[in-house]
């Protein structure tokens, strides 16, 4: 099919009178230095772009519980026991090792904490019956979670948690 389309065009363009002259090899290399040159400079600029500080932090602060983390660290008598979201437990755990009152419920690696562990964490976060239950149980008195997710908004109606910090990010309520 190519060698049809290729005698087509080879027809044409001498119907035509087009004719094939590559350009002095001096322009030709001159050309594609400029291009190699540009692509090189928008390809740099774009990755400093994003891979830097400014743009981490900005990153970081829409997915982390960093107003969060702020307002616990300013407030070191709140809370003994803390349930928290699964992908903020590496965070938390980062900013207050080794605080007692600010050990985290869950984090990712979840292997080392076990299954029976992730599966209560699931029943709270997914608030199966149980789940007021669980947290009475492993005595959570304060709750860090993501803000406009189904637990935090069953815990804003609940008479015994009070909301004493709230971002964008995240939520933490208070046990009464």
């Amino acid at each position: 099919m190519i060698n049809c389309y290729s005698a087509y065009w080879k027809e044409l363009a001498a119907a035509r009178g087009w004719k094939l002259e590559l350009p002095p090899r001096r322009i030709f290399a001159v050309v594609t230095a400029v291009v190699l040159v540009v692509i090189v400079l928008t390809t740099t600029l774009r990755i400093a772009d994003s891979i830097g500080p400014s743009k981490q932090q900005s990153l970081d602060a829409s997915s982390y519980p960093i107003g969060a983390a702020d307002w616990l660290a300013a407030h070191p008598e709140v809370g003994t026991r803390m349930y928290n979201q699964y992908g903020w437990g590496g965070y938390l755990a980062y900013r207050f090792y080794p605080q007692p009152n600010r050990r985290v419920f869950i984090f990712g690696e979840a292997a080392l904490m076990g299954d029976p562990l992730l599966n209560r964490y699931e029943d709270v976060q997914t608030l199966r019956p149980d789940w007021k239950q669980l947290l009475d149980q492993y005595r959570v008195d304060y709750i860090v979670y993501n803000r406009g997710e189904a637990l935090a908004n069953v815990l804003e109606t609940q008479p015994e948690w009070k909301l004493v910090y709230e971002d964008s990010v995240a939520v933490i309520y208070v046990r009464s």
